[in-house]
């Protein structure tokens, strides 16, 4: 997670192109060299080379992220690599592992909840549902969709705080999964 917001903060310093709405219509096609998505209106958008991040109410009340990783930067946090050879379940285990990993350095606790199949572009994925505590009690609902494919790691990321937050986008973020076309 670090390494998101460390990318984003430097495309925004760099003069790279900021936040912008998702314009009026009822959804906009945002297309990467890697990936395809539709969001729906109201959210605002960042895109930086093969990463997507989406916010409705503010990063820190509701985020998505939609990246592409090498199968060796996967897992930096646990140094391990992800690969096709992994069935879905190990890949939601080792996403899981990264995610506790990273988020223990900031001072949340993780806890994994779920780990399903589901399908991402016809394809066999994952997805792991977590929920965070933060010191001061702060409970966040973390939900990951992945696949791996010849290319890399595909994952959708959506948290937000399980108090209102979470539950008024969860809806949007299912679609924007559904939506999802990869690219090669």
């Amino acid at each position: 997670m670090k390494r998101f917001l460390i990318l984003g903060l430097v495309a925004l310093l760099s003069g790279c192109q900021g936040w912008q709405h998702v314009k009026n219509e009822s959804q906009t096609e945002i297309t990467t060299s890697s990936y395809s998505v539709s969001v729906p209106k109201g959210w605002v958008k960042h895109v930086f080379n093969n990463q997507t991040t989406l916010s409705k109410d503010g990063v820190a009340v509701n985020l998505i992220i939609i990246s592409r990783l090498d199968h060796d930067d996967a897992f930096k946090t646990i140094k391990k690599q992800s690969s096709v050879s992994l069935l879905p379940e190990e890949l939601g285990n080792l996403f899981y592992s990264n995610i506790r990993s990273e988020y223990e350095t900031a001072g949340l606790k993780v806890n994994l909840e779920s780990n399903k199949p589901v399908i991402i572009d016809g394809r066999d994925g994952f997805h792991i549902h977590m929920r965070a505590i933060g010191d001061k009690g702060l409970r966040i609902g973390i939900d990951v969709k992945g696949v791996a494919t010849d290319k890399g790691l595909y994952f959708l990321q959506y948290q937000a705080p399980i108090l209102v937050y979470y539950s008024r986008s969860i809806n949007d973020f299912n679609q924007i999964v559904n939506s999802m076309r990869l690219k090669g």
